[in-house]
């Protein structure tokens, strides 16, 4: 009887019995993202779900952001149940990064409950909420597990990077399940899509043209220029960084693909970055 093809479980150790031909380097990106899990209230793993978040420091605050639906089981849109068994997640489990003394990282689990004895959700999203149908969410990592954690602090970004149509970007996430410590997820690459001074449905939306999975939800979109690239000044002119190597900037939170049935079904939508200060404040 013939064997089922041979199934690649991405991730890996940082230890090989082998010689490694890249560098040791490791993106901060990489070790901030993390695969979300579920638990019900009766704290039980549904292991036919999955999510992406990033650990971020905000003013000094560490939070997981991700989608609004991927903690709260419903639509930003119309806020309807997004599963037809009314699921709504109690618990989460994250794998965050932690850094040693001497610099060496390692993966470890941080559970983190999402709703209180009388249901009332512990995460924040944007206060303007009702109007902008904003589908990003923060959760607030407790004191007592936050400690050493690898996250995305504010100046990462080279926030002068100009963005426009046809940019490269980058959505860093889980695309499935088929993850093994130390959890480091995938890099689907895309272009801006959109035309990002025109707000898609008159919402802090812009579009990407990537190939993406459901469990990529909630994920960090980043723009990524390899050598010189644009920088907008004050006073709206550009000028080019020449000595740069690399220049990122996180640009969005992925929200999912645009539902319709015609070409544009393949198109994804995120979410504007600015929204999260706002959201952390």
């Amino acid at each position: 009887m013939a064997r089922p093809p041979y199934n690649l479980r991405l991730g890996g150790n940082t230890h090989h019995q082998f010689e490694l031909q890249f560098p040791s380097f490791i993106d901060v990106l990489s070790l901030s993202c993390s695969p979300i899990l579920y638990f019900n209230r009766q704290n039980e793993l549904m292991n036919d779900r999955h999510a992406s978040g990033s650990f971020m420091t905000i003013r000094g605050r560490k939070f997981l952001v991700t989608a609004r639906h991927c903690l709260s089981g419903r639509d930003a849109f119309h806020d309807d149940p997004m599963d037809r068994n009314l699921f709504e997640p109690h618990k989460i489990r994250v794998f965050p990064s932690l850094r040693d003394e001497r610099g060496n990282v390692r993966r470890t689990t941080a559970d983190i409950i999402l709703r209180d004895d009388d249901n009332t959700p512990q995460w924040l999203e944007d206060p303007e909420f009702r109007a902008f149908r904003t589908d990003i969410a923060c959760v607030e990592i407790p004191e007592n597990i936050q400690n050493n954690f690898v996250t995305v602090e504010e100046g990462y970004s080279e926030p002068a990077l100009f963005t426009h149509t046809g940019s490269s970007c980058f959505v860093v996430g889980f695309p499935s399940k088929n993850f093994a410590d130390p959890y480091f997820p995938i890099w689907r690459r895309g272009a801006i899509a959109s035309e990002p001074r025109i707000p898609i449905d008159n919402k802090p939306i812009f579009l990407i043209d990537a190939m993406t999975s459901p469990g990529m939800s909630g994920s960090l979109v980043v723009q990524r220029e390899f050598g010189p690239a644009a920088l907008r000044q004050p006073d709206g002119s550009l000028s080019t960084n020449a000595m740069a190597v690399v220049t990122t900037k996180v640009i969005g939170v992925y929200g999912g693909r645009v539902a319709n049935s015609d070409a544009l079904g393949d198109i994804g939508y995120c979410w504007y970055e600015n929204r999260i200060r706002s959201i952390a404040r």
